[in-house]
Parts: C-alpha cells; sequence; structure tokens
C-alpha cells in the first residue's frame, strides 16, 4: 500500500509537472507567431497595415505561406487575417466568430487557431488540474487526520493488548500455582483416602470381631442367666432341704444331748456336719443377696 506521504508526493510532482508545461505554452505560442511575422513578409500590405480590405486584396500579389506569386494559382484570402493565400495553404475551414458558417483559413492562422485552441484546453486542464490539486489536498489532509487518529486508536489498542497480555500472563502464572497446590492437596486426599480406606477395612474387621464376640458373650450370658435360675432352684429347693432337716433335727433332739451320748470321734463328725450345714446357709444368703443386685 502507498502512504500518504508518499501520495502526496506523488500529486506535488504530478502539479509541478503540469504548471510547467502550462508555463511554457505561452512561451510556445509567442514563437509560432513570431516565426509567422518573420517567414511572411507579405503581411505588410495586409488589412491590419492598411486598414482596408480591399487595398489588401489588391495589394496582395504573393501567397502570405509560401510567398509565390499567383500567375499560374488561384488567389484565396483568409477570413481570419484577410492576407491572400494559395489554395495549398487555403484549404480548411474554421468557424469564425460571431459568425454561424465555417470560413477558409490559411495554415498560419490555423496554426494560431489551433495553438489557441491547445491553450485553451490546457487552460480548462490545468484549471481542472488545479481542482483536482485543491480536492487532492483535501483528501490528503483528512486522510492524514484519519492516519493519525487510526493511529493512535491503534496506538491505544496495542496498549490495552500489552496490558491484556500481562495481566493474561499473570492470571496463568497464578493459574499455575494454582493447579500446582490442587495438584499437591488432591495427592495428600488421595493418601489420606487409602489410610481411610484401610482403617474402615480394619474397623469393619474389628466391628465383624467384635459383633461376633458379642455374640458369644450374650450366649454365654443366656447360658448363666439359665445356669444362675437353674441354681437358684437348686439352692431354693437345698435350702427348703436344710430347713427341713434343721426342724427335724431340734425337734427330734438337742445337740447337746446327742453329743454327751456319743464318743469323741463323733462328737466330732458331728460338729463338722453342723458346721457345714451352717455355712452353706451362709453361702445361700450371700448369693440371693448378689443376684438382686445384679
Amino acid at each position: 500500500m502507498i502512504s500518504n506521504t508518499g501520495a502526496s508526493s506523488i500529486l506535488k510532482n504530478s502539479v509541478h509537472g503540469t504548471e510547467s508545461t502550462m508555463s511554457s505554452a505561452p512561451s510556445m505560442l509567442s514563437s509560432h507567431l513570431d516565426m509567422r511575422k518573420t517567414t511572411n513578409p507579405s503581411t505588410k500590405g495586409s488589412f491590419e497595415s492598411l486598414n482596408s480590405l480591399e487595398l489588401s486584396q489588391t495589394s496582395s500579389k504573393n501567397c502570405c505561406v509560401c510567398n509565390k506569386t499567383f500567375t499560374l494559382k488561384k488567389r484565396y484570402f483568409c477570413q481570419f487575417c484577410q492576407n491572400a493565400v494559395c489554395s495549398e495553404h487555403s484549404s480548411k475551414t474554421r468557424l469564425k466568430p460571431n459568425t454561424h458558417e465555417a470560413q477558409r483559413i490559411c495554415d498560419i492562422c490555423e496554426g494560431v487557431e489551433a495553438q489557441k485552441d491547445i491553450q485553451n484546453e490546457i487552460n480548462e486542464e490545468f484549471n481542472k488540474l488545479q481542482d483536482e490539486l485543491v480536492q487532492a489536498k483535501e483528501i490528503n489532509e483528512r486522510l492524514n487526520r484519519d492516519f493519525f487518529e487510526k493511529t493512535s486508536i491503534l496506538n491505544e489498542y496495542e496498549k490495552k493488548i500489552t496490558l491484556s497480555d500481562i495481566q493474561h500472563k499473570k492470571k496463568v502464572e497464578s493459574m499455575k500455582e494454582e493447579n500446582f497446590i490442587l495438584v499437591q492437596q488432591t495427592e495428600k486426599t488421595k493418601l489420606l483416602l487409602e489410610t481411610l480406606k484401610k482403617t474402615l477395612e480394619n474397623t469393619r474387621e474389628n466391628h465383624k470381631d467384635m459383633t461376633e464376640k458379642h455374640k458369644k458373650v450374650e450366649e454365654e450370658i443366656e447360658s448363666l442367666q439359665l445356669s444362675s435360675v437353674e441354681i437358684k432352684k437348686n439352692t431354693e429347693d437345698i435350702s427348703r432341704d436344710i430347713d427341713l432337716i434343721g426342724a427335724k433335727i431340734k425337734s427330734t433332739a438337742n445337740f447337746d444331748s446327742i453329743c454327751k451320748s456319743l464318743c469323741q470321734r463323733c462328737q466330732n463328725r458331728l460338729g463338722d456336719t453342723f458346721n457345714k450345714i451352717h455355712n452353706t446357709q451362709y453361702w445361700l444368703q450371700e448369693t440371693e443377696e448378689e443376684e438382686k443386685i445384679l
């Protein structure tokens, strides 16, 4: 793409070129007019010098262009300069100002008129180029303003992009750190989960063992309760039997009177049996009190 400075330089060069051509155009026209005056000595007796069409037409014997006599050639008159001219150098016609029909014109006047037309065209083109130059300058100024505005906007966007890049990098770094911390925490949690699983398995096994032991203890307690009930019944039966035996012994004989009638050995055996009976009653009372407490 062509920058704004390049476009402006191109427009300036083109404008300077047109100005140089326009400045050289009047000099070219003046040189053609001088050449016409020097090459045509018959113009001295023309309408411009004598101020009379009849005098110029009668006095002109040579062609104003080729300077040849009209002995063998037919004489014509140019309707622009009123000079006599031959048919070879007046073959063209041109519309004269303030007229409606094309008039005969000599080659010299044709050249002058053509130069005038060219000069007019050059002036029109020059004016157009000046207008285009003004428009180009306005466009260039507008483009420069747009360029500076867009460059300022672009600089602001670049600053925002750089700031966003820095913030993005900081966020990425913070996310990496957070991710590293999360990875460590996940590893720790995995280890904790493994230990918890092991402890759960151990607790389940222990729970199974405890439930089995509890069942066994309950069974033992039930068996002990049944045995204690049977013991209670047996003790009750024994206590009733002992009470009956004691009542019978008291009713039949006295212990002291019996001891007197027995030998020493029998007395000792009888004392041992009474002691045993006494001790059995005391033991039965203690077992009953313990069962009540339970």
